[in-house]
């Protein structure tokens, strides 16, 4: 649903706010632990690449996380 030409307008009207925004994603993956894409922390436990996403899963299940109807 994204605007690749209204995001790129956005970034060019503020490109500093899109900049402290990476800037705090990367921050947040160093204290994660990790440093590429996709990364997922769930509890404090990293979750990096998609054949990691059945990990992910089996570990929020293990949290109580139920499917939706």
């Amino acid at each position: 649903g994204l605007d690749l030409g209204q995001l790129d307008e956005k970034i060019a009207t503020d490109p500093d706010h899109y900049e402290a925004i990476i800037a705090g994603n990367e921050a947040a993956q160093k204290v994660a632990g990790h440093w590429g894409v996709p990364l997922m922390v769930y509890e404090g436990e990293p979750f990096f690449g998609q054949d990691r996403l059945s990990h992910l899963e089996w570990r929020m299940k293990q949290n109580g996380l139920q499917t939706r109807a």
